[in-house]
């Protein structure tokens, strides 16, 4: 269905393009109105309590330190005004606060990931599917910054660049290139028949298994390398090319912390030098 009925069916099966615009610039300008609104209200209800403070009515000057006066003062046909701007400013701040605090939750949600947001603009365009149905401003809904949208759907974990760029390669390049000389389409879900699925939980495993294999190959290696040759300033030179090479590895494999990756380099660094210092000494 090319229109909001299939875009709906296309989010309910793949909650990964379930995007949608955060309207930050709107939200923070409503945000300042209200709380420009407020200022105002505040500064009437404070030039009101000192009219009523100045008064020569001992009621009226009675409630800032009592309620219960100002209330009976309204009820009984008298200067309520203070009461009244108090009862407004807690309905403005009751929606104030609502407000900010969603803010506040929203900007927690995370903003999705590229390649989520091109397979939604793919969609939309093709004419198998979407078929460019949105019209005037609505079609430049998904064309904004990646920083303005908000994925509904949480990502299962904080994928490291590894992963992330493999996330870019396969749906394209390698599925353009080998992978649908074999890969089925999507099977049994109307509109999407001609539509290649790659599940990120196959994506992940093998960036795992990337992963691991390097962990292993990496000291062995140095440790080979290391062992063929024999002049001490060209081992000192491979120690830095190894031990770069691993933190560059750590920074693109995983989503390590600065000091964990300063910790494994040292350690990995640490080896070597302990190992060429005992062949040193053989």
């Amino acid at each position: 269905m090319t229109d909001y009925r299939g875009l709906a069916s296309l989010m309910s099966d793949y909650s990964d393009v379930a995007v949608f615009r955060r309207f930050r610039k709107l939200n923070l300008q409503s945000l300042l109105h209200m709380q420009a609104e407020l200022l105002h209200i505040e500064q009437e209800l404070q030039e009101i309590a000192n009219e009523d403070n100045e008064s020569g009515d001992p009621v009226r000057r009675s409630y800032q330190t009592n309620w219960k006066a100002m209330e009976d003062s309204a009820h009984s046909g008298g200067d309520s005004l203070q009461r009244t701007k108090w009862l407004e400013a807690r309905e403005k701040l009751e929606k104030y606060n609502a407000f900010l605090l969603t803010q506040a939750q929203l900007n927690a949600l995370s903003s999705p990931e590229e390649h989520n947001i091109e397979v939604l603009r793919e969609w939309l365009k093709r004419p198998a599917y979407g078929n460019g149905f949105l019209q005037g401003f609505e079609k430049r809904t998904w064309e904004t910054e990646r920083v303005d949208m908000v994925a509904l759907q949480k990502e299962a974990e904080d994928y490291d660049p590894f992963t992330r760029w493999l996330f870019r390669v396969i749906p394209g390049y390698f599925h353009n290139r080998w992978a649908h000389r074999w890969k089925s389409p999507v099977q049994g879900r109307e509109g999407m028949e001609d539509l290649f699925e790659y599940k990120n939980s196959t994506l992940v495993r093998f960036t795992t298994s990337v992963t691991t294999f390097l962990s292993a190959v990496f000291p062995v290696l140095s440790i080979f390398v290391l062992y063929d040759v024999e002049n001490m300033p060209i081992r000192l030179g491979l120690i830095v090319l190894f031990t770069s090479l691993f933190a560059l590895a750590l920074l693109f494999v995983s989503n390590a912390r600065r000091v964990e990756i300063f910790m494994a380099t040292s350690a990995f660094a640490a080896v070597q030098v302990v190992f060429v210092g005992s062949t040193n000494s053989a």
